[in-house]
Order: C-alpha cells, then structure tokens, then sequence
C-alpha cells in the first residue's frame, strides 16, 4: 500500500499509511497487521504531510468517521494537521493557516466529487 515503504513493509508515517492505521485502529485490528506500526502515533497524526487537496479529503473523510465513533483524540491530530493546510495564500506551499479550527469541515465537499457540468444549446 505504502508509496514510501520497503516490500512488505509500510514506512507507517506517510499520510497513506497513518489513514489506514487509523482505520484499522478504529476497527480495533491495528495491533493485529504485521505491515504496519502496531500502536498509532498521534502526533504523528497531527504532523502528517499533506501536499494536496485530495489527501486532505481524504483526512477529512477519515476524521468524519472517527467523530461519529467518539474518537476525539484522533479528530484532534487530524483538525490540527488540517489546520496548516486551509484555504490561505500559503495552502499550496503547506504553510500555516489562521483558521479557526471550527472552520475545517469534516465533510467531504459535493462539489468537488461531481464532475464538470455540461452545457447543452
């Protein structure tokens, strides 16, 4: 799964892997994959890179998932890693944001997900 990792082996800090990681914790089989690290790292979370916009829907999928399991923790990291990354002249670069944390949506955005709309004569 892991773009970074060796064969059978996932490097378990690169935003693909935290994903699955957090994933399979909230299934409660993390520690049972022998791919990965065993324990989730939280600030891991909270420092994962996340270059572009579908990484961050995706996290923000993944952080939807674990509000509705009352996984606080989680959401936490991930808001605070989703934080450097809003819509500011620095979210292309990555850099720091001044959004309020009650501005990042957890939903991924319907417009994004359609495709481009057709004009018929």
């Amino acid at each position: 799964m892991c773009w970074r990792g060796e064969p059978a082996h996932n490097c378990g800090i690169c935003e693909k892997c935290l994903r699955t990681m957090v994933a399979l914790e909230m299934a409660g089989t993390l520690d049972a994959c022998t791919t990965l690290p065993r324990t989730l790292d939280i600030q891991a979370l909270r420092d994962v890179h996340m270059p572009g916009e579908p990484e961050r829907d995706a996290m923000r999928s993944v952080a939807a998932d674990a509000t509705s399991r009352g996984r606080h923790d989680i959401v936490e990291a991930i808001e605070d890693g989703l934080r450097r990354y809003a819509d500011t002249p620095n979210a292309r670069s990555g850099g720091p944001s001044s959004v309020p944390s009650s501005q990042v949506s957890y939903a991924r955005n319907p417009a994004r997900t359609r495709g481009p709309t057709r004009q018929t004569p």
